[in-house]
């Protein structure tokens, strides 16, 4: 079963007993309200205030995070971060870690004096993804579940008794997907777990505190770009695949193009990292060749063109062009 699914079965056992509880007067309520808890942390994340939302988590993952801190500082102090081989690809994915700068991560030696707070914010994702959710203001975020009963534990704290928790999950008009589940710690409600999804992308707590330092962000914009151009890539080869099979019908190039713009509709062309954005026929007067184009999201990635001869089934990748030199190469095609 899901843990989400799993936590709503017991959550919905367990407000009966609840409620018995609440009528004996047997424990106090929280100093936080578990629904406001559950927006602050919302909007902490979104907003990519790190330092909020690491005081928001519960005391044992802030334990483990310290740890996984201490691991990222010894391995450092093995690594020779004077040799540009070691510091390069290193600063690099500092880069697309923390894109506004906010830990002004000058050089690779300042990442031995992180807060466990700035270690939490750079290597979880948070820093990275919140900037690429801001960007886009436009698409509506809002909680559309809240649950609360007990719950097992997951992590050290209350390893012998069940827990008191909630679960709360936010949605977005583009299909995103924002869920945290809260353990009643310190008087207070806190986070126990969250993931961040969206279709074919995903951001865990679970994950990071398996992976520590080494933790590989799935996110458009995150993503190391060799990641990014092997996605666009996959999805070149998907739409040629579809395209090619309406070709072989009829033989027609013309069927090739009809189910491009099918797809187009079905919004089949869109992927994390790229779009392809245009399919080109007709580029050879003896034989059936053409050629798909992808736009890649993030600004400095190539733009990527298939060349493609549809009879013989054969491909080829130009993948470090851009947008003028696949018009100069299209031009000289035609």
């Amino acid at each position: 079963m899901k843990p989400t699914a799993l936590l709503a079965c017991l959550l919905v056992l367990a407000l009966g007993v609840l409620a018995l509880r609440g009528l004996a007067g047997a424990e106090p309520e929280p100093a936080a309200d578990p629904v406001q808890s559950a927006q602050a942390a919302f909007d902490a994340w979104r907003a990519g205030d790190y330092e909020k939302f690491h005081g928001m988590l519960a005391s044992d993952v802030k334990g483990e995070i310290g740890l996984l801190n201490l691991e990222m500082r010894k391995e450092l102090g093995r690594m020779d971060l004077s040799d540009r081989e070691v510091a390069n690809p290193l600063m690099e994915r500092l880069a697309l870690m923390d894109p506004e700068g906010v830990l002004r991560l000058t050089a690779p030696e300042r990442l031995k004096m992180l807060s466990d707070a700035e270690f939490f914010g750079l290597a979880s994702g948070l820093l990275a993804v919140s900037k690429q959710l801001r960007l886009h203001p436009e698409d509506r975020w809002a909680m559309v579940e809240f649950l609360r009963g007990l719950r097992p534990p997951v992590h050290g704290l209350h390893r012998d008794s069940m827990v008191e928790g909630s679960f709360a999950r936010f949605e977005s008009v583009a299909l995103g997907k924002l869920e945290m589940w809260f353990v009643r710690d310190g008087g207070h409600w806190r986070v126990d777990l969250f993931e961040l999804s969206r279709p074919g992308n995903k951001v865990s707590l679970t994950d990071f505190l398996k992976d520590g330092a080494s933790y590989d962000v799935r996110w458009p914009g995150v993503s190391p770009q060799e990641d990014r151009l092997q996605e666009g890539e996959t999805l070149l080869m998907d739409v040629y695949r579809k395209c090619r099979a309406s070709y072989l019908g009829r033989r027609s190039e013309g069927d090739a193009v009809e189910r491009f713009e099918s797809l187009k509709k079905e919004g089949k062309l869109d992927g994390g990292s790229y779009t392809v954005t245009d399919i080109h026929t007709g580029l050879a007067r003896n034989a059936a060749r053409g050629a798909l184009v992808a736009k890649p999201k993030t600004d400095g990635d190539a733009w990527l063109m298939l060349l493609i001869e549809w009879d013989s089934g054969q491909v080829k990748f130009l993948d470090q062009e851009t947008e003028d030199s696949i018009k100069e190469r299209l031009d000289k095609m035609n």
